[in-house]
C-alpha cells in the first residue's frame, strides 16, 4: 500500500517526489501520466525492455522523436488497474524519453500529453546514460466509470521506500495532490468523486464569472436610475 507522510506527522515542504502520476477523471476514461528519472525502469520496473538502449547502452533520442507505446506497454506490464473493483486494461498512449537538464514537466494532464508526445532533446543531442534520461508515460482506461473508485497497483518492489507525487484531476480541473510514500506492493487508492464536483481551477472560473455578472448588474442598475432620475427631472420641469 501506499502511506502519506502526513499519517505520519512528518511535515512537506516543497513537492519533492521520486515518481510523479497525474491521474484525470471523465466521465467515461481516466487517463494516468507517469514521470520520473528513466533509470527507475531498471530499478523499479524489472529491467529495461529491448530496444530502448544502442549497443553501447545508451539512449539514442532521435529513435524516440515520433514516442513509443510498445515501451510504456512493457513498463506498466505488471500493474494491475481497478475501477469500482473491477479489472481494467490500462493501455499506454505513448512513451517518451528526455535528457534530464531539459526535460519537460508533468503536473497537469495538458503537460502530460506534451512530454510524452514531445522529444525535448536538440536536434543534435548525443546519445546519454540511461540515468542522465527521463521518462514521460501516459496510458488510458476507456469505457471506464471513471469517477467512480480507483485502484492502481504498482507491483514493484523496486518502488518500496520512492517517494510518489500523486495529482488528482477531473475534467482537466485539479481536485487533489498529495505526496506520498510507497510500501509494500505500492498499492494506490483513489475515493469516488462526485460527478458533479467543480475543480479548484473550475471554481475560478466560476467565481470570475459570478463577479462579472454581478458588476454587469450593478452597472445597469446603476444606468436605469441615472435614467430614470434625468426623466423625473425632465417631467418636473416647467418649461
Amino acid at each position: 500500500m501506499i502511506l502519506s507522510y502526513a499519517e505520519h506527522g512528518q511535515a512537506l515542504a516543497e513537492p519533492s517526489a521520486d515518481l510523479t502520476l497525474v491521474i484525470d477523471r471523465s466521465e467515461t476514461s481516466v487517463e494516468v501520466f507517469v514521470a520520473s528519472e528513466a533509470a527507475w525502469m531498471d530499478d523499479a520496473f524489472g529491467g529495461v525492455p529491448a530496444g530502448l538502449l544502442n549497443d553501447r547502452g545508451h539512449v539514442n533520442f532521435d529513435d524516440f522523436r515520433d514516442g513509443s507505446a510498445p515501451f510504456g506497454d512493457w513498463m506498466s506490464r505488471n500493474w494491475a488497474f481497478e475501477v469500482n473493483g473491477n479489472v481494467h486494461p490500462l493501455e499506454a498512449m505513448s512513451f517518451m524519453l528526455h535528457p534530464t537538464d531539459v526535460a519537460l514537466p508533468v503536473t497537469t494532464p495538458l503537460e502530460g500529453y506534451i512530454a510524452m508526445s514531445v522529444c525535448n532533446a536538440p536536434l543534435d543531442q548525443a546519445p546519454l546514460p540511461l540515468n542522465l534520461a527521463s521518462l514521460a508515460v501516459g496510458y488510458i482506461a476507456y469505457p471506464v466509470d471513471g469517477f467512480g473508485n480507483l485502484s492502481l497497483r504498482l507491483n514493484a518492489e523496486g518502488l518500496h521506500g520512492a517517494t510518489v507525487r500523486l495529482i488528482e484531476f477531473k475534467d482537466w480541473s485539479k481536485l487533489n495532490e498529495t505526496t506520498t510514500l510507497i510500501t509494500g506492493d505500492g498499492q494506490l487508492e483513489l475515493a469516488a468523486v462526485n460527478p458533479w464536483s467543480l475543480g479548484s481551477a473550475t471554481w475560478l472560473w466560476v467565481l470570475a464569472a459570478a463577479a462579472g455578472c454581478a458588476m454587469g448588474t450593478l452597472a445597469l442598475m446603476h444606468r436605469t436610475g441615472t435614467l430614470e432620475t434625468k426623466r423625473a427631472a425632465l417631467s418636473d420641469d416647467p418649461s
